[in-house]
């Protein structure tokens, strides 16, 4: 095996490390059997988290471009020579000698691990108020809105969180897909606002005409862009294929959720007069679920620093 095979095979290994196909023993035990002997004898392995090349001196790993690194080329057949101890690395760019046992850049890790936390809170807090709505039946005297509020900003936070995760993999489509969702998201909020003040009698009137408009256009955008964005996750693989997923599975509770409501606004269908508590409990309850497994699966990932690829 070759350097360039060897690269090859690295990004898919990394991969499906990432997307939990490949647990971290494994990938490091794949990573050994992928060590290459170059023709002076030298013993040479890929960082697990860099994917930087580094040769072994007889005492610790250096960081290096392989010999012939810029050509395909196959390692010429060599005596055996017993392979250097593999899991620890020791990189060298001069008389001072540094050891890691991970990232030889952890300031790119700190980042991503803070974005995630960011994430793993957002969807935790969502999920929670999203499950205390779904048992509003049970716990009288909560406030919707209060409640709906807070679910709406932690859908808020992390969109924000999962797009800065992976903004450089999933091109205009994901960026569009975060920025309609994200509108969205925020004109729902404002239109339950709006509805909410008017049962309550802080709004006189009839429901301000803006309602309709508010309601059908934030619909609109939360639908597409949660559809967009949980498409573009699962094709950037940036993040595990089930962020993916979960989002889709958020689109469709937002749609059965606000489903009966926009018919009725529409003219469509009147259905909606005879919806009871019920359906929409369990639909928040679904959501709650749904919110609380995102925020599992992104936390699942605060070690892990994907490379960029193209």
């Amino acid at each position: 095996m070759d350097f360039r095979e060897v690269d090859r095979r690295y990004v898919d290994l990394k991969r499906q490390h990432y997307n939990g196909n490949l647990s971290a023993e494994e990938f490091d035990a794949q990573l050994e059997q992928m060590m290459v002997q170059d023709n002076d004898g030298r013993w040479w392995a890929k960082s697990r988290k860099t994917g930087e090349w580094h040769y072994y001196n007889d005492s610790t790993w250096v960081r290096d471009t392989p010999p012939g690194y810029e050509e395909t080329r196959t390692v010429r057949e060599r005596p055996p020579v017993q392979q250097p101890p593999f899991p620890s690395m020791t990189v060298s760019s001069g008389p001072e000698q540094t050891t890691v046992t991970e990232d030889v850049r952890p300031e790119r890790q700190n980042g991503w691990k803070r974005k995630v936390v960011l994430g793993t809170v957002a969807a935790t807090v969502s999920g929670v108020a999203w499950l205390v709505l779904g048992l509003s039946g049970l716990l009288p005297n909560i406030s919707y809105l209060g409640l709906y509020t807070i679910a709406s900003i932690g859908m808020l936070v992390g969109l924000v969180s999962l797009h800065t995760l992976q903004a450089t993999s999933y091109g205009r489509q994901g960026l569009a897909g975060f920025l309609a969702s994200f509108v969205g998201v925020i004109l729902l909020l404002t239109a339950a606002a709006v509805r909410i003040l008017f049962f309550e009698g802080l709004i006189t009137n009839n429901l301000p005409g803006i309602y309709d408009f508010i309601l059908l256009l934030g619909s609109f955008g939360a639908l597409v862009g949660l559809a967009l964005l949980g498409v573009t996750t699962l094709r950037a693989r940036v993040l595990p294929q089930r962020c993916g997923s979960l989002l889709l599975i958020v689109d469709v509770g937002l749609f059965v959720h606000y489903a009966p409501e926009i018919l009725f606004e529409l003219g469509i269908a009147d259905f909606y007069v005879y919806v009871d508590h019920g359906y929409y409990d369990l639909v928040d309850t679904i959501l709650g679920v749904t919110w609380l497994a995102l925020g599992y699966v992104l936390w699942s990932q605060r070690d892990i620093t994907p490379d960029h690829r193209s």
